[in-house]
């Protein structure tokens, strides 16, 4: 089966909040079509700034929400950064915090063979002061469980490992190697999945075959192969800019969620040309077919470091302790708190019954056989998008699965 989850950890000087999140057994509100559009947005342009020729695997929806919460204490320029670096410039900030509600409630609908399940937390330093409107939006609209703990200490980093460990269950041990004594803030989302295929592999059909990383190099790998109805992109149905590709859709469960495939014949000028927009079109191209698909069995476990990424995106003055201002949270005349580390560990794990993932980022603050008809043999890059509200729970590239 399918397994994901994601979390999102921010360190910051902040000190968190606690609630309940939105009960998902109730009709999930519509969720504002510019929310899911932003989220393929950032994510297509974070993966193009954090992929550099190897694997890479993000969650923009993690780190989207972790940044909102975020976002949604800075002040003046600095919160309008956070807005333009998440796609999100065109919305007001109830729409964005309404919105972020709204795809929870979305996200979590049941599904007998899919579970999604978000959590959300803040911890702050015992002796720093939080704004009483900065908690109560962090519970109401995140569901966040705010806290203390003691930063710089052995028991107070493993407080944080200890959370991510139990909302990831397990697939992300530890998120922060260490915490300072200067650390003020932790906000942190994590986000699991775990879903079994609409139809599963047969492990009986598994073999060995041969996949070309994008160095050239042959590596023997396990693939899953199935018969059956797809829907599938074809080499002479779409491409992007120069770069034409091959797609096909997987689903989970019911069907709302799905990984896509898309196997380029040059990956590094696909990812290259990839929009928003071109996104929006490969989507539409996808067709029924029937045929034998084969793909790999894979898993990833990746760290990547996003505070470059995101100050290419725009978000600068909240990384510098001489311009950033985070007055929505620590109220008004406080300066010298920025960010300085975001984070996101990653987990995905493909198998014949579903797909295992997590993630996590964390961000600081501180006081400054036949022949099938889609074959996946070559890099190829991947999203489990959710279709219903466009959201890309995971956004990755795998240029070697072995």
């Amino acid at each position: 089966m399918r397994r994901m989850a994601a979390a999102l950890l921010l360190t910051a000087l902040l000190a968190g909040c606690g609630g309940r999140v939105p009960d998902s057994r109730a009709a999930p509100p519509e969720v504002d079509a510019r929310l899911g559009a932003a989220s393929v947005a950032f994510g297509i342009d974070l993966l193009k700034e954090v992929y550099n020729g190897g694997n890479a695997l993000l969650s923009p929806v993690s780190a989207g929400i972790v940044l909102s919460l975020t976002g949604a204490g800075a002040r003046g320029e600095t919160q309008a950064e956070f807005w333009e670096a998440l796609r999100l410039d065109g919305l007001t900030q109830e729409e964005i915090q309404a919105g972020n509600r709204s795809l929870h409630a979305v996200l979590t609908r049941p599904d007998p063979k899919v579970e999604v399940s978000l959590a959300n937390a803040v911890w702050r330093r015992p002796d720093v002061a939080v704004e009483d409107d900065f908690v109560d939006l962090a519970r109401t609209y995140y569901g966040a469980t705010v806290d203390e703990a003691e930063f710089g200490t052995p028991a107070g980093t493993a407080r944080l490992n200890e959370w991510t460990d139990e909302a990831t269950r397990g697939k992300i041990k530890k998120l922060l190697e260490q915490t300072t004594p200067d650390t003020v803030m932790v906000l942190a989302n994590a986000l699991y999945f775990k879903g079994a295929w609409s139809a599963a592999f047969d492990p009986q059909r598994t073999r060995g075959g041969t996949f070309t990383t994008a160095a050239g190099t042959e590596r023997t790998v396990f693939f899953m192969e199935r018969d059956g109805q797809w829907e599938v992109l074809g080499p002479g149905e779409a491409h992007t800019g120069e770069a034409r590709v091959k797609g096909v859709r997987l689903p989970y469960g019911e069907g709302r969620i799905a990984m896509y495939l898309f196997v380029p014949d040059d990956l590094h000028r696909f990812i290259e040309d990839l929009t928003a927009e071109r996104w929006a079109g490969l989507l539409e191209a996808f067709t029924p077919r029937e045929g034998l698909v084969r793909v790999p069995r894979f898993r990833l476990e990746l760290t990547h470091e996003l505070n470059e990424p995101l100050q290419a995106l725009g978000l600068r003055r909240a990384f510098d302790g001489a311009a950033a201002d985070f007055a929505g949270i620590f109220g008004e005349g406080v300066r010298g708190i920025a960010i300085t580390e975001v984070l996101q560990r990653t987990y995905m794990e493909v198998n014949e019954e579903g797909t295992e993932a997590a993630a996590a980022t964390g961000v600081a603050m501180r006081e400054s056989a036949p022949v099938p008809l889609m074959e996946v043999n070559r890099p190829f890059l991947l999203a489990v998008r959710d279709d219903e509200s466009g959201a890309l729970l995971f956004l990755g590239v795998v240029t070697d699965p072995a």
